[in-house]
């Protein structure tokens, strides 16, 4: 081994020139100081090559961060947007909720009114009752003032007028319901009514309150407006109990809705009783009507006259006088172009629809007892009254100071 030893380092000695040991020991140490300087700068490049690569990977995670939380934002700020909507789509929901309950109550609220109101009327007219000595045989009623009268009706549902023209009636319907027909002979007026038994047995006291012969169906009364009935109350009272008897039988009262198909069948069948029995005398309406013709008051002091009375009141108030179109038209009369009377006349018979005051009213009243509360025409803020002239008027005094009355009142109102 010593020999082989001896030979590597003969032969190393011959490769590098003859060094001595101790050169070759310097040389030795500088190749260890030289690699270990490689080594540690080795280590030195890639430390700082991981220090940069541990930066970018630093760098990346903070993008990814702020992505993430970027997109929570968004999705935080989304679900904040849609839990608003939600919130408002509730709020809405319950305001539509309380809107709805309100009207129903308020509809409740106006129902039950209605229905004390004409309880009262009801009661007024058992109180009041009929008993006349002295009939004059004239209607204060129109047909065309009833049709108007009812087709103002509108606390359940508006009022549809139809009118046949001949002597057929003229009919009245809540929505697509009849709860009316009206027939007018001479100065006399008939109503065929839809009406409950209860109401209908209270209406029985006048002795041409009667049940209907059609149309079919057991809740059809008809009522001829004799001399006897004096208070229109009780007949707009009627009017209106029907109007909201028929609504209440066929609509449902908290929708409104109505089974279509039925009503209409119904309606049918009411059309064609009309036409089938439109040849079928009502023998008590004609001898009610014929009977009012023949023994009607017939009065000098007709449209003519009560418009030159008014007239002549030009020096004291502005008076214009419109006269009537037709003998079935009224001559209106105006003051500072305000309506104060509208007078009628026909078949000798004159009529005048006038305003007055609560009070002026009484007082008149207190002298002609016949003066009542008139339907037609139809006002917000103010009333008119009615009356015949008749033999109950003492002189034509007594009818111009109505006219007076009147032209004052509207005058200074």
């Amino acid at each position: 081994m010593v020999s082989s030893y001896c030979t590597f380092a003969d032969t190393v000695k011959d490769y590098v020139g003859g060094f001595t040991s101790k050169q070759m020991i310097v040389i030795g140490i500088l190749l260890l100081v030289a690699i270990g300087f490689g080594f540690m700068l080795g280590a030195i490049i890639t430390y700082a090559a991981g220090v940069r690569k541990g930066r970018g990977k630093k760098k990346a995670s903070a993008r990814v961060l702020k992505k993430m939380q970027r997109e929570m934002a968004e999705q935080r700020d989304l679900a904040i947007a849609e839990a608003d909507k939600k919130t408002q789509e509730l709020l809405a929901e319950r305001e539509a909720d309380s809107a709805a309950l309100q009207e129903t109550r308020e509809k409740l609220e106006q129902m039950e009114k209605s229905n004390q109101e004409a309880q009262e009327q009801m009661r007024l007219m058992r109180e009041k009752g009929v008993s006349l000595e002295k009939k004059t045989k004239i209607d204060l009623l129109t047909k065309k003032e009833i049709m108007e009268f009812a087709s103002g009706l509108s606390d359940y549902a508006p009022v549809n007028v139809y009118a046949r023209g001949g002597e057929l009636p003229d009919s009245c319907r809540v929505g697509i319901c009849t709860f009316m027909l009206v027939y007018e002979r001479k100065n006399m007026i008939k109503l065929v009514l839809r009406l409950h038994k209860k109401t209908a047995a209270e209406l029985k006291k006048y002795k041409l309150f009667t049940k209907a012969a059609f149309p079919k169906g057991g809740d059809w009364y008809k009522w001829i407006l004799s001399p006897e009935v004096q208070d229109l109350s009780v007949v707009t009272a009627a009017i209106r109990i029907a109007y909201k008897y028929v609504y209440l039988t066929n609509y449902d009262e908290q929708t409104g809705d109505i089974d279509v198909e039925y009503a209409n069948r119904e309606e049918a069948k009411i059309n064609e009783d009309i036409l089938k029995y439109k040849d079928l005398p009502d023998r008590d309406f004609i001898l009610a009507s014929d009977e009012c013709g023949e023994s009607a008051a017939y009065s000098l002091y007709g449209k003519k006259e009560m418009a030159a009375y008014a007239l002549s009141l030009a020096p004291e108030y502005r008076v214009t006088v419109t006269e009537a179109e037709s003998d079935a038209s009224p001559s209106t009369c105006k003051v500072d172009g305000k309506s104060f009377l509208l007078a009628y006349e026909k078949d000798g018979v004159s009529k005048m629809i006038f305003r007055a005051s609560d009070e002026g009213f009484e007082r008149l009243r207190a002298k002609h007892p016949r003066l009542t509360v008139s339907p037609f025409p139809k006002a917000a803020t103010y009333q008119w009254y009615v009356t015949v002239i008749d033999e109950s008027f003492r002189s034509n005094e007594d009818i111009e100071e109505i006219i007076k009355e009147a032209c004052a009142h509207v005058c200074e109102s």
